[in-house]
């Protein structure tokens, strides 16, 4: 039991680590209509028109908040008694550090009166987005 201690010691100061790295950036989310979404992102890369949806495809270097994964590191974190750190924070900050010098592609799907309707990150639809105010 002494040797845990120690461990347990290196890794209590990192619990919360990849939850903060995974949901700060920019909130997407609050982001509601294409004025406000071209004004925060500016002139799209790709503008057009799926089944009948217009949408806007921006190349950005900028971290997006990823704020759904919190609810799976606190299960997670609760469930490994905070071990999941380990590999949770490096591979959090190694999305991070790819997609800030690669960069990433956001897709904000609109319906008929430019409201945003959903979003994308890298191809991936992002839960919650937008969030109703």
């Amino acid at each position: 039991m002494r040797r845990v201690y120690p461990i347990l010691a290196l890794l209590m100061p990192l619990n919360g680590c990849a939850f903060l790295v995974a949901t700060s950036g920019k909130d997407v989310g609050a982001l509601a209509t294409r004025d406000e979404v071209q004004h925060d992102f500016g002139t799209p890369v790709v503008s057009g028109s799926v089944e009948g949806q217009p949408y806007d495809e921006f190349r950005t270097h900028r971290k997006i908040s990823e704020r759904w994964k919190s609810i799976y590191y606190s299960m997670g974190y609760v469930v490994t008694l905070g071990f999941g750190e380990v590999i949770w924070l490096p591979n959090e900050l190694y999305r991070a550090t790819r997609r800030s010098i690669v960069g990433q592609t956001v897709r904000f799907v609109y319906d008929e009166a430019g409201n945003v309707k959903s979003v994308r990150l890298d191809g991936e639809a992002i839960p919650n987005a937008p969030r109703p105010r």
